[in-house]
């Protein structure tokens, strides 16, 4: 499988920060930001990662991104100029996807528990998949409005209308490019993800998946939500074994590296804390 991580855009809420450094490599409880959308996508089986990026940042990922293709994982990069909404972002990896499924992850949306690995995201092959969640804010969302007449989607309603937002993580199918095609630019002079979930909703393709209160989830495209996050899994991982958001931990636990892969790697690093609980956790598996 294809995972595909969203990371352009100009991060405009994180400014000034965002000035020297694209906002999906600030740090999070220790660890870029972009590293929880890796971990996400190795538990969803994904072996193929397509990051699409600025080309100021490029670089950047280039040095960060060195140990993620010694997970056995194949990765890529695609250049986006401007960004003109998620659809025009999935569009513009269409020579790499070469009409294959993929997943879709924004690069902002940290996702922390066990529910969403047990979705029936690709089960259905034709289908393109949405994961839902009940919020308090959901003024700040694409919503899910269930209605008399059935499904219906908006985007950001200033009006209370559903407390259903639909998360930063899709499986996209064969004919996405198709469908996005079709779609015509917003006043926001962007494609919207909302029509493109619409379209699938009204031939009956299309798969919702809800998370509970027992999965984590995070917007992560402010500072405040960078600090609850930042805040929760710093005690999460406090008082457990092994680390959120880790993409050698994912590699190992989903098989697509050795333990003798995974204690050559925790060995080249530094001393730093993030090397001393990959040891603790290798001990423990080892005992």
């Amino acid at each position: 499988m294809i995972g595909i991580i969203l990371a352009g855009g100009r991060g405009t809420r994180l400014y000034p920060s965002t000035r020297l450094i694209s906002k999906h490599l600030l740090p999070i409880a220790g660890k870029p930001m972009i590293y929880y959308s890796i971990t996400t996508l190795l538990y969803l089986g994904c072996t193929e990662i397509i990051i699409l990026c600025t080309p100021k940042d490029k670089q950047l990922y280039d040095r960060i991104f060195t140990t993620v293709r010694e997970l056995n994982v194949k990765l890529s990069f695609v250049e986006q100029d401007k960004p003109s909404g998620i659809p025009d972002a999935i569009l513009q990896t269409k020579s790499l996807r070469r009409d294959r499924e993929a997943i879709v992850i924004l690069g902002d949306n940290i996702f922390v528990g066990n529910d969403f690995r047990q979705m029936d995201l690709l089960k259905r092959d034709n289908n393109f998949a949405i994961i839902t969640k009940k919020v308090n804010n959901p003024e700040e969302f694409g919503v899910m409005i269930d209605g008399p007449n059935g499904r219906s989607f908006e985007e950001k309603p200033s009006e209370f209308k559903s407390s259903n937002a639909v998360l930063g993580l899709y499986k996209i199918p064969k004919d996405i490019d198709e469908k996005i095609l079709q779609q015509s630019f917003s006043d926001r002079n962007e494609l919207e993800i909302m029509d493109t979930i619409f379209q699938y909703n009204k031939e009956g393709r299309l798969s919702v998946n809800s998370l509970g209160r027992a999965t984590y989830w995070c917007d992560a495209g402010s500072y405040d939500r960078i600090n609850e996050a930042n805040e929760f899994i710093t005690v999460l991982e406090k008082n457990s074994l092994g680390l959120v958001g880790c993409p050698e931990e994912a590699a190992l636990n989903s098989k697509l590296i050795t333990e003798e892969e995974f204690e050559a790697m925790v060995l080249k690093m530094p001393g730093c804390s993030y090397r001393t609980s990959l040891k603790k956790l290798l001990l423990d598996r080892q005992k």
